[in-house]
C-alpha cells in the first residue's frame, strides 16, 4: 500500500507528475483502500451515533443504502452531516428526499402496498455500446451477453411487464447496432425460454429438497479458491 500511495508518477504532455494527495485511480488497490478508509468512520460514528434509525444500512465503495426510520428534520440532518465529516470528499445525501423509492446501482427497489419490488435500473448516459456484428470477437459472444442480461432482467424485475420492457429495450438497442432482426429474435427468445425454464426448475426442486438441506447454507455454497 504504501508503494501504490507514495510512488503514483504520471506523465502529461512532456511533463512528469507525482500525486502528492490521494489514490491513482484506476489502480488495483483503490476501490479496496476506499472502501476500508469509510468503513472506519462507519463502526466509529455512523453505526454508533444513527445505527437506532438506521432499520438497514449496507454500502457498496461509494454507494450507500439505507431505509431510515428516525424522523426526517433533526436526527435526519445529524446524520448527513456525520456522512460528510470524514475525510476532504463530501456526498450528495443532503439532496435527497426521504422517499419509498431508490435507485441503488443497477436497481430502482421501492416498498408498494407493504412488499419490496424491485425493478432494472439505467442510467440515461448509457450508451449501450454492445459489441457491433463487425467486431471481431467470436460469434458465440453476442449469445453469451444476451443471455446475460436477460437472465439478469429477469432476476432483478418483480414484474413480469417490466421484464419484457427491458427484453424489448436489449433488442432495440441490438438492432440499432447493426445486428440482424431475425438472429437478435431467435436468440432472445431462446434466452427468454431458458430463464422461465431455469425458474420452474429451481422452484420445483425447492419443494422437493428436504428441510434440513434447504437450512443448511453450507450446502448451497460453492467455494473457490484463486
Amino acid at each position: 500500500m504504501e508503494i501504490i500511495m507514495k510512488n503514483n508518477i504520471f506523465e502529461f504532455g512532456d511533463c512528469y507528475f507525482l500525486q502528492l494527495l490521494g489514490t491513482a485511480m484506476g489502480t488495483s488497490a483503490a476501490v479496496m483502500w476506499a472502501t476500508l478508509y469509510y468503513a472506519y468512520h462507519e463502526v466509529h460514528t455512523l453505526i454508533p451515533n444513527h445505527g437506532h434509525n438506521l432499520f438497514y444500512f449496507k454500502r457498496f465503495i461509494d454507494d450507500m443504502f439505507g431505509i431510515w426510520t428516525g424522523n426526517a428534520t433533526t436526527d435526519w440532518s445529524a446524520f448527513c452531516d456525520d456522512v460528510n465529516n470524514f475525510g476532504v470528499l463530501t456526498w450528495d445525501i443532503k439532496d435527497q428526499k426521504l422517499s419509498s423509492s431508490v435507485d441503488f446501482l443497477d436497481l430502482t427497489l421501492s416498498i408498494k402496498h407493504n412488499k419490496i419490488v424491485s425493478r432494472t435500473f439505467q442510467k440515461k448516459m448509457n450508451l449501450y455500446l454492445y459489441i457491433p456484428p463487425m467486431s471481431a470477437h467470436p460469434s458465440g459472444c453476442i449469445k453469451g451477453t444476451i443471455f446475460g442480461l436477460i437472465r439478469r432482467y429477469h432476476a432483478q424485475n418483480t414484474y413480469r411487464h417490466d421484464f419484457i420492457l427491458f427484453v424489448s429495450l436489449l433488442y432495440r438497442r441490438l438492432i440499432a447496432r447493426g445486428w440482424e432482426r431475425e438472429a437478435m429474435k431467435k436468440l432472445i427468445l431462446e434466452a427468454c425460454r431458458y430463464v422461465q425454464r431455469k425458474a420452474h426448475t429451481n422452484t420445483t426442486v425447492t419443494q422437493q429438497t428436504p428441510q434440513a438441506l434447504r437450512d443448511d447454507p453450507d450446502e448451497n455454497r460453492l467455494f473457490i479458491h484463486i
